[in-house]
């Protein structure tokens, strides 16, 4: 009967240490394979983030242009100049807030 039982355990050793082997392959294939797939994964993400920063950007530059040229032909039209300057100097002038209004709802 001792016989059996320690053949039984000669037998269960070789069994428990493949089984552990392969236990630990596993766990650790699956270590490798989520730090692979968090670094891709972060890799994406940072990407994406640089370019919506960089349209942002782009979009911000644009919108300083336009403006700056709505500003510069504000500036250099001879008209609209005159309006502004004739409503705080004569603030009793009925037609030039009106005229000041229309000119800059339709432009």
């Amino acid at each position: 009967m001792e016989a059996v039982v320690k053949e039984e355990r000669r037998v269960a050793y070789p069994l428990v240490l493949i089984f552990a082997l392969i236990a630990a392959g596993i766990v650790t294939s699956g270590y490798f394979y989520y730090r692979n797939y968090e670094r891709h994964f972060r890799a994406e993400a940072e990407s994406q983030l640089s370019t919506v920063a960089e349209l942002k950007v782009n979009e911000l530059v644009q919108y300083r242009k336009e403006r700056l040229w709505d500003a510069d032909t504000l500036f250099n039209n001879a008209t609209f100049s005159r309006l502004v300057r004739r409503f705080p100097e004569h603030p009793e002038d009925a037609e030039a807030l009106p005229q000041l209004q229309e000119w800059a709802i339709t432009r």
